[in-house]
Order: structure tokens, then C-alpha cells, then sequence
């Protein structure tokens, strides 16, 4: 945790870890032998994105200007869409949310904020 609270730490650490999990969708995405399309998405969902993402209530805001935190966590996701489609390098980032029909980490972030605010309203705490 950073004195300052604007948990660059915390994202660095998510990075460290989010390593080896791309490994891991690398070697079980492969050319030849691997998963298909849908469940190399459904192991991205499952496993790398709710990585990227924990603790968002506590680090994410969608109403600031500085979203240092997304932009980092923004290009494992990249990284991560590409492993699952076989995309290229240089295909734009837009194109990949399209085709694996997955929504920009940032705006995926601020649903789930959301969702918890809606939550904790309906429960009266």
C-alpha cells in the first residue's frame, strides 16, 4: 500500500502476477493442439480478468481524470485479448474488445463500481 493511496504498488504487484497467468493462457491457447476461440475467453474471464480487477472498489474511481491504475491493468488486458484471438502486434485495441466481445478494462470497472454502490444502497448499510 502507498502512503499517497494512489496504489501503484498495488498494480505493480497485479502486473508481477498477471505474468505468469498469460504465460499459462499462452502455452494452453497454442496453434496445433490448444483451446478454441470460446474457451480460451471463457479462462481469460475467468481467471485473468477477475486478477486484474480485485480490489477495484478500493482502487478504481471512475470520476477521476488520472486512471494511472487502468492504463496499466488496460494493457495486460491487451495482452491477454491478443493470446485468446491470435491476434497480431500491431491490431488495434478496439478491434480486439469487438472480437472477443469484451468491454475496455476502464469501462468494465466503472459497471462493477456501479453495481457495488447499487448494492450497498439496496442494502441500507
Amino acid at each position: 500500500m502507498d502512503s499517497k493511496l494512489n496504489f501503484r504498488a498495488h498494480c505493480k504487484t497485479i502486473i508481477s502476477k498477471i505474468g505468469t497467468q498469460l504465460n499459462a493462457l499462452y502455452r494452453t491457447t497454442a496453434s496445433t493442439w490448444g483451446a478454441t476461440l470460446l474457451k480460451a475467453r471463457q479462462l481469460y474471464l475467468a481467471i485473468i480478468r477477475s486478477s486484474l480487477t480485485y480490489g477495484a472498489v478500493a482502487w478504481h474511481r471512475p470520476d477521476l481524470k488520472s486512471k494511472y491504475s487502468a492504463k496499466l491493468l488496460q494493457t495486460q488486458q491487451n495482452t491477454a485479448l491478443r493470446i485468446v484471438l491470435g491476434a497480431f502486434r500491431r491490431c488495434k485495441t478496439a478491434l480486439l474488445h469487438t472480437e472477443a466481445y469484451v468491454l475496455p478494462l476502464h469501462l468494465w470497472l466503472n459497471g462493477r463500481i456501479m453495481l457495488f454502490h447499487a448494492r450497498i444502497a439496496k442494502s441500507g448499510i
